[in-house]
Protein backbone atom coordinates (compact mmCIF):
# COMPACT_ATOMS: atom_id res chain seq x y z
CA UNK A 1 0.00 0.00 0.00
CA UNK A 2 2.94 2.18 1.03
CA UNK A 3 4.25 2.29 -3.35
CA UNK A 4 0.53 2.93 -4.08
CA UNK A 5 0.52 6.07 -1.94
CA UNK A 6 3.83 7.38 -2.98
CA UNK A 7 3.05 6.80 -6.34
CA UNK A 8 -0.48 8.99 -6.16
CA UNK A 9 -1.00 11.27 -8.99
CA UNK A 10 -4.60 12.65 -7.87
CA UNK A 11 -6.36 13.31 -4.81
CA UNK A 12 -8.68 10.48 -4.76
CA UNK A 13 -5.76 8.14 -4.80
CA UNK A 14 -4.91 9.53 -1.43
CA UNK A 15 -8.24 9.55 0.02
CA UNK A 16 -9.59 6.24 -1.08
CA UNK A 17 -6.76 4.20 0.61
CA UNK A 18 -7.62 6.73 3.71
CA UNK A 19 -11.52 6.34 3.56
CA UNK A 20 -11.04 2.30 2.74
CA UNK A 21 -8.82 1.64 5.70
CA UNK A 22 -11.10 3.98 7.96
CA UNK A 23 -14.12 2.32 6.94
CA UNK A 24 -12.53 -0.87 8.47
CA UNK A 25 -11.74 0.65 11.53
CA UNK A 26 -7.98 -0.20 10.84
CA UNK A 27 -5.39 2.69 12.05
CA UNK A 28 -2.33 2.05 9.98
CA UNK A 29 -0.17 5.16 11.32
CA UNK A 30 2.45 5.39 8.12
CA UNK A 31 0.41 4.99 5.52
CA UNK A 32 -1.63 8.08 7.06
CA UNK A 33 1.74 10.03 7.14
CA UNK A 34 2.42 9.04 3.90
CA UNK A 35 -1.10 10.28 2.97
CA UNK A 36 -0.76 12.89 4.92
CA UNK A 37 2.99 14.01 3.35
CA UNK A 38 2.02 13.32 -0.42
CA UNK A 39 -1.47 15.27 0.06
CA UNK A 40 -0.05 18.49 1.43
CA UNK A 41 1.83 19.33 -1.72
CA UNK A 42 -0.91 18.97 -3.98
CA UNK A 43 -3.74 20.36 -1.47
CA UNK A 44 -5.15 22.98 -4.14
CA UNK A 45 -5.75 19.89 -6.30
CA UNK A 46 -8.41 18.04 -4.02
CA UNK A 47 -11.85 18.04 -5.04
CA UNK A 48 -14.88 18.73 -2.69
CA UNK A 49 -15.25 14.39 -2.07
CA UNK A 50 -11.51 13.86 -1.58
CA UNK A 51 -11.48 16.15 0.91
CA UNK A 52 -14.75 14.88 2.32
CA UNK A 53 -13.61 11.78 1.95
CA UNK A 54 -10.37 12.16 3.67
CA UNK A 55 -11.58 14.68 6.65
CA UNK A 56 -14.11 11.52 7.96
CA UNK A 57 -11.31 9.36 7.43
CA UNK A 58 -9.06 11.31 10.04
CA UNK A 59 -11.96 11.92 12.13
CA UNK A 60 -13.52 8.47 11.99
CA UNK A 61 -9.57 6.92 13.02
CA UNK A 62 -9.69 9.64 15.44
CA UNK A 63 -6.83 11.37 14.36
CA UNK A 64 -6.91 15.16 14.89
CA UNK A 65 -2.78 15.87 15.28
CA UNK A 66 -2.62 15.19 11.77
CA UNK A 67 -0.40 18.74 9.64
CA UNK A 68 -2.96 17.28 6.54
CA UNK A 69 -5.73 18.33 8.56
CA UNK A 70 -5.02 21.97 8.68
CA UNK A 71 -4.61 21.96 4.92
CA UNK A 72 -7.91 20.01 4.08
CA UNK A 73 -10.01 22.69 6.32
CA UNK A 74 -8.05 25.33 4.87
CA UNK A 75 -8.72 24.25 0.99
CA UNK A 76 -12.52 23.60 2.45
CA UNK A 77 -12.91 26.65 3.59
CA UNK A 78 -12.41 27.97 -0.14
CA UNK A 79 -14.08 24.96 -2.18
CA UNK A 80 -17.07 24.14 0.21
Amino acid sequence: MQRAVDGATNSQHLSNPAWSFANLLISDAPLLSSISASAIPMIHDFSPQPIANTLWSYARLAKSDDPCLNALWFAAKFIL
